[in-house]
Formats: structure tokens, sequence, C-alpha cells
């Protein structure tokens, strides 16, 4: 059995519930096995903000509406089961723990992560709009910006994660479909996740991005951070 199939085998809760019921750390065994050396420990320290697992919290409470609107789980054809909705949490943060454990022996440079903020970017743009003005949502749209991050994520991920997490991945991308996104934003049912949703995009958005890399314009095809108005519109006129 591999180390992947492992961690998925009986874990306890993904944290401990404050006063309101969110998740406010990662405990139990769950944590235990993602930060099994020092850098595992600081990179499960630096993913698992508060900010971070409130956003985690609200996939995991739109998966399981979109599960139980659906009476079952989306279907897909792949030789990774599709389990509950705290599963796919549970695989979100452990990619996100080896990403950072890679970030911190090196094998993957903070340029590199910065090549995927363009694509996060433009999405997260327009998912803060849609979910403020659902009407306006174009699913086929949004599911190819979807797509365009899934291929800059991977492309980074390639070299670090295992086949069966690279599976996992793949998967979490390949279920919020057209299908899932015209019902997440048409549906009622979805009204206050998606409320919450948009004000937490908006809470990360500074948290996010440092203010030199908050602005960002296309030239010849290569991105162009500016770090203030005037460098914009001088960059714009060349």
């Amino acid at each position: 059995m591999s180390s992947d199939e492992d961690d998925d085998e009986d874990l306890n809760d993904l944290g401990k519930k404050g006063k309101k019921g969110k998740n406010k750390k990662l405990s139990g065994s769950f944590a235990g096995k993602l930060a099994g050396s020092k850098l595992g420990k600081k990179a499960l320290k630096e993913f698992a903000r508060p900010e971070i697992l409130r956003l985690l919290d609200i996939y995991e409470e739109t998966m399981a509406t979109y599960q139980k609107l659906t009476r079952g789980p989306p279907p897909i054809k792949t030789r990774t089961p599709v389990l509950d909705a705290q599963k796919y949490k549970r695989w979100v943060i452990k990619i996100g723990v080896r990403a950072g454990i890679a970030s911190k022996e090196k094998k993957i440079t903070e340029q590199q992560f910065w090549t995927v903020a363009p694509a996060l970017k433009v999405l997260w743009s327009d998912l803060v709009d849609y979910l403020e003005m659902p009407s306006l949502v174009d699913p086929p749209v949004v599911y190819e910006r979807l797509q365009n991050l899934q291929k800059d994520v991977t492309a980074i991920l390639q070299p670090v994660l295992t086949k069966s997490s690279l599976v996992k991945l793949d998967l979490l991308f390949r279920v919020m479909d057209v299908r899932f996104l015209g019902l997440f934003f048409d549906n009622a049912v979805f009204q206050s996740i998606r409320a919450d949703l948009a004000k937490q995009l908006r809470v990360l958005w500074d948290k996010a991005f440092p203010p030199v890399k908050k602005r960002f314009i296309f030239k010849k095809k290569k991105t162009v951070w500016q770090k203030s108005d005037k460098e914009a519109e001088k960059a714009q006129k060349r």
C-alpha cells in the first residue's frame, strides 16, 4: 500500500471545532501523518491558517450540498473512487502541504509558484463577480478558467507529487465541471454558501498577493508585474 493510499485510511476529524463549529486548526492523526518531519510541520503550519481552513470549510459544505442535491457523487469515470466531501477536503490539504514541503526543499521555486498567478487571478476575479451576480454567470467560461488553472498547477506539481496524488488533483478539478457550476450558481440551496465564499475570497485577496503583485498586465504574452498605476500606464504605452 502506497503512502497516499495509507493516508486515505480512517483519519480523524480535520480540526477541533470552535464555538461556531468552524475548524480552528488541524488535529489528530491526519495532522500527524502530514507533519512527519520538521519541514512537514513548517509546511503544515503555513498552510493551515485560519483563513485557509475557513475556505476549505466552505468547499466541504459546497461539495456535500452538491452530492445531496444530485443524490450521489458526480458521475466521473476514474479508478480513484469519488468519496465524501470531507475526503475532497483532505486531498486539498495533503496536496497543499506536499507542495509546501517541495518548496522548502527547493524542488519548487517561488518564481514557479507565481506562474499560476495570472490564471488564478482571472478565475478569482470572475468568481467574486459571479458570486455577487449569479444571473450573469456563464458556466462554460468559468470551467475554461478552471482548466487553465489546472494546467498551470499540474505543470508545477507534477515533478513532486506521486501518481496517486496527481490523479486526485485531476479529480478535484474535474468534479467542478459545467454541470456542477450550473447548479452551484443557479440553485437557491447554494445561496448562503455563495455569500460566504464571496466574502472569504475578498478577505484572502489581500493576504494572498503582496502589494507589488496586485496589478499585472500582459505584454507580448509575458506577464509584467506593476508596482503602481504610473508604471502600468507607462508599460501600456510602450
